[in-house]
C-alpha cells in the first residue's frame, strides 16, 4: 500500500493532491472574503424617502448615533464624494423596470466599491435633529 502512495501517478497520490489543492483554494477564498471593506454599519433602505437609515453601528463606526441617515461617502481627503440613494442597497437588480437603471446601479456599486477599497473614507451622517455630522472610517 505504501508503494501506491509513493508513485506520483497512483490514484491515492492524485486524490491527495486534489484534496490539498481544494483546501488551498478554500483558504484563499476565505482570506479574500475577510479582506473586503467593512464599516460596521447595519443599514436599512427607506425607498419612500430615497435615503439609507443607519439602524446600528459597531466596529470602526461604533460611535455613530443611531438611528441616523447615511447621506454620502467620500475619500478621506473629501474627494470623490458619492451621494447615496436607497437603491444603492438593493441586492437584486431585478428590482428595476428598465435596463438603464440596472446599468446605473452597477456603475454606482463599482464606484462605491472602489472608494471603500482605496482606504479610509468619510461618511456624511444626518442626525435626527437635522444636523449633519462627518465621520471617518477605515
Amino acid at each position: 500500500m505504501s508503494h501506491a502512495v509513493n508513485n506520483p501517478r497512483s490514484p491515492a497520490a492524485l486524490l491527495l493532491a486534489a484534496a490539498v489543492i481544494c483546501l488551498g483554494a478554500s483558504a484563499a477564498m476565505l482570506w479574500l472574503a475577510l479582506q473586503q471593506p467593512w464599516l460596521g454599519l447595519q443599514l436599512q433602505p427607506q425607498f419612500e424617502q430615497d435615503r439609507i437609515e443607519i439602524v446600528a453601528a459597531s466596529g470602526p463606526t461604533a460611535a455613530l448615533a443611531t438611528p441616523s441617515t447615511l447621506r454620502w461617502i467620500a475619500a478621506a481627503d473629501g474627494s470623490r464624494r458619492i451621494d447615496l440613494r436607497a437603491t444603492d442597497l438593493i441586492e437584486e437588480p431585478d428590482f428595476f423596470q428598465r435596463y438603464e437603471e440596472m446599468v446605473e446601479l452597477f456603475t454606482r456599486q463599482q464606484q462605491i466599491s472602489e472608494l471603500l477599497a482605496a482606504g479610509p473614507v468619510q461618511l456624511g451622517i444626518a442626525l435626527p435633529d437635522g444636523s449633519v455630522q462627518t465621520a471617518s472610517a477605515t
